[in-house]
């Protein structure tokens, strides 16, 4: 599915988001109509190019989306990866410096959410923001783009005699010990979701007994160095894997 852009004037950054069931892209007002885009168009063409900084791991999507807007609009698409933490310190440092490159921002809700409250988010509808589910639309400021799904990847091969692991709860059986990965739960990414997300859900304690098992920490939010961890056999679960590495 093509993914909405957007572009605006150098002097702000408009926040796209990415989160735990979805992704996003920067603008929450639904009072925004097509005039401001056609507006926003316009001076971009007047600019002749649009930067947009983004997390690693959807590039196959959003090179298609860039092509796709710059046959549209005729606007030059450059395309910028790193995670959500850099990123969002690159926006801050360019506009306290003045020198800002970035017209579009997506990252994950952490990310985005410190830039949404920091004012750095800048209301604007895209004429296709109409077709987002509203559950997805979470945070003000930016508008869901697609959906990660996050689950349990298992390799049955290096459990032994331990239960197959059908619910976080499970993941807490001391058989486990030593046996999961996962990303960086610091950083935006799968690590980063599961915590915010089993944190609100299940409190403190919850963390603080799956510390206990000591899951090693593989990757840094971005990337499928954890899932092609499990897939080799060098644990028997990975703790938020997403979707597509289960199908594949």
């Amino acid at each position: 599915m093509p993914m909405p852009s957007n572009c605006m004037a150098r002097s702000r950054t408009l926040v796209a988001a990415a989160c735990l069931g979805l992704a996003a892209y920067g603008s929450g007002d639904a009072q925004s109509t097509t005039g401001d885009w056609n507006s926003v168009i316009a001076a971009a063409k007047k600019e002749g190019a649009v930067t947009m900084y983004c997390n690693p791991g959807t590039e196959p999507q959003l090179e298609a989306a860039a092509a796709a807007f710059e046959r549209t609009y005729g606007i030059k698409v450059t395309l910028a990866y790193a995670d959500g933490a850099t990123n969002t310190q690159k926006v801050l440092a360019e506009e306290q410096s003045g020198h800002v490159q970035a017209d579009i921002y997506y990252a994950g809700l952490g990310p985005a959410s410190s830039l949404a409250k920091a004012g750095y988010a800048v209301p604007l509808n895209v004429p296709n923001q109409a077709n987002i589910v509203v559950r997805f639309d979470v945070l003000q400021g930016a508008a869901p783009l697609f959906v990660n799904v996050y689950g349990i990847l298992v390799n049955p091969t290096k459990l032994g005699r331990v239960p197959m692991p059908k619910s976080w709860a499970d993941l807490l059986n001391p058989g486990l010990a030593g046996k999961m990965v996962m990303q960086d739960p610091r950083v935006d990414g799968g690590g980063g979701t599961f915590f915010v997300s089993t944190y609100d859900r299940f409190g403190q304690s919850f963390e603080q007994k799956l510390a206990a098992l000591h899951p090693t920490i593989n990757g840094a939010g971005g990337g499928s160095a954890a899932e092609e961890a499990v897939a080799r056999g060098d644990y028997a679960v990975l703790i938020a894997g997403r979707v597509h590495a289960l199908v594949a």
